[in-house]
């Protein structure tokens, strides 16, 4: 008697907590059978109409940067709630940032102002590095967890950078190919073979810098469009990237110097930045002229898209796999 009193008490306050903490909460999936999509939404305070980047860390927050208003903007979720860092150097127009999930420091460059710059949410601190390079026009970044390196582009002088935080010493390596490496997320990381791979816009090629033997390789992409945005790697250490004006996402296996190309359903989307999502295995992107976010499923190489109904400008898979963008009205949106 008395164990089946206290098995049915264990129910009862099971039930009153799944009633008090789980009624409200929330569960978060991509769909997979809609072209148009409710979405979650919050205004910047200032209406920043200028965010080029977004990033999370380890708490669910999401930060992104505020190109011309000189800010790194933080959003929590959950509450519905802005704060906002004012850059030292004026006029700095931040572009590429990223997490790093151990420290939960916020990297990220200074375009105009030539610096890497980091924020330190706890306790409200920035940092900030001279490139030694003037006038490089640094763009994307890659962290290096098990150096502490940050990697960047420096997309004037067709260069690319790295600074050891632990030194505080910058490296910088000439691009064999004169190029332009336009767009925020042009480099990435392969944690596997610890290389830099980067897209060389006009020149329509996909680099690769070994740091510790300084060689460079490039692979020519089979359509010649000069068009090429953005670069993410898999698990396997494939590299994508899409092709503007080509209207494709294209794939290079490095191993085997091989590409593998896919058209985009939707005609001129005008497709840029991308990401891979390390919890499903897919591939999402940005379609800038036509307002869509994108998915390729690669085990299928099966396409989704999904209408939204605002100028898109970037967007970020997060770790739980809630998908974030931002429009040019000021919005960051959450698809689900």
């Amino acid at each position: 008697m008395l164990i089946s009193l206290f098995s049915l008490a264990c129910v009862f306050l099971l039930l009153l907590f799944l009633f008090l903490f789980g009624i409200n909460s929330k569960t978060f999936a991509i769909p997979t059978d809609r072209t148009t999509v409710l979405i979650d939404s919050w205004a910047t305070t200032k209406l920043s109409n200028d965010i080029h980047a977004i990033t999370s860390d380890f708490s669910g927050n999401i930060y992104f940067v505020e190109h011309n208003g000189n800010k790194i903007g933080r959003l929590s979720p959950e509450s519905n709630a802005f704060t906002e860092w004012a850059i030292p150097t004026n006029s700095s127009g931040p572009t590429g940032l990223l997490s790093d999930p151990f420290s939960g420091n916020i990297y990220f460059v200074e375009h105009n102002g030539n610096k890497i710059g980091r924020l330190s949410p706890f306790p409200d601190t920035i940092t900030e590095w001279a490139i030694p390079t003037k006038s490089s026009g640094p763009t994307g970044l890659a962290f290096d967890s098990s150096s502490g390196s940050l990697y960047f582009v420096e997309n004037d002088t067709n260069k690319i950078g790295r600074l050891v935080l632990s030194t505080n010493t910058f490296t910088e390596w000439a691009v064999p190919t004169k190029s332009n490496y336009q767009g925020f997320q042009s480099i990435a990381f392969d944690s596997n073979s610890r290389d830099i791979y980067f897209v060389e816009h006009n020149g329509n090629k996909i680099g690769r810098l070994s740091p510790d033997s300084n060689i460079f390789t490039e692979w020519t992409a089979p359509t010649k469009s000069n068009d090429l945005f953005g670069v993410t790697s898999d698990f396997s250490g494939n590299i994508y990237f899409v092709e503007h004006n080509g209207n494709k996402i294209g794939r290079l296996s490095p191993d085997s110097n091989t590409f593998t190309e896919w058209t985009i359903p939707t005609n001129s989307s005008g497709p840029t930045g991308l990401a891979f999502d390390s919890s499903s295995g897919n591939l999402y992107f940005v379609e800038n002229n036509t307002n869509r976010i994108g998915r390729l499923v690669l085990s299928t190489s099966t396409f989704t898209e999904w209408t939204i109904d605002k100028s898109l400008l970037t967007m970020y898979v997060a770790p739980s796999g809630n998908l974030y963008f931002a429009a040019e009205n000021g919005t960051i949106g959450r698809l689900g």
